[in-house]
């Protein structure tokens, strides 16, 4: 901002960094950049550059997320974490399995390759986002004891198989009370 007449400069002009002479408050004016470039030598290259971090891909809502599934073994004791009287608890692949004495009038028993749960028993089944559950038991009679006992989503037996169709995806199962004894070899979910 020039002070004086005496170097040339008018009063209230203002010089850019081009060296272009301006009168801010002459009509029309438009205001200077207010952060001149430090750096007045030209850019060689005028290409600018690049983003050094891209734009992450946009995810695509109409493709569902990977389905998943998962197995627990009841081939030996290795995988059972808990027993006691009244409960034994299962644990493999992210899945627990759990059998509660519940109103069985036998305590829960030591007993793997297959997995023993007795009448009136409570079983659960964990496992994150689970939609359908697999079960291969002892026999095609175990299969239907476990099938009958199914409530609140839909079982289908096809020989010593059990396939539990969940109404929604969930991440715990409850079997309230067997209708009877049930042998279970192995089970897998699917999320």
């Amino acid at each position: 901002y020039a002070t004086s007449n005496s170097t040339g400069y008018n009063w209230g002009a203002f010089v850019t960094p081009e060296g272009v002479e301006f009168d801010p408050d002459a009509p029309g004016t438009p205001d200077p950049d207010p952060t001149p470039d430090p750096d007045p030598t030209p850019d060689p290259d005028p290409t600018p550059d690049p983003d050094p971090t891209p734009d992450p891909e946009p995810e695509d809502p109409v493709d569902p997320p990977a389905s998943s599934e998962a197995e627990i073994s009841f081939s030996d004791s290795a995988k059972r974490t808990e027993l006691t009287e009244s409960t034994q608890v299962w644990k493999q692949n992210g899945i627990t399995f759990t059998n509660n004495r519940a109103g069985s009038q036998s305590p829960v028993a030591d007993y793997s390759n297959p997995a023993r749960c007795y009448k009136g028993s409570e079983i659960i089944i964990e496992y994150t986002g689970m939609k359908k559950i697999v079960v291969e038991c002892g026999s095609a009679a175990y299969a239907t004891a476990l099938a009958n006992s199914v409530t609140g989503a839909t079982a289908t037996v096809s020989g010593s198989t059990v396939t539990i169709v969940l109404s929604a995806a969930a991440n715990s199962f409850t079997i309230s009370s067997l209708s009877a004894q049930v042998r279970i070899k192995s089970l897998k979910v699917y999320a």
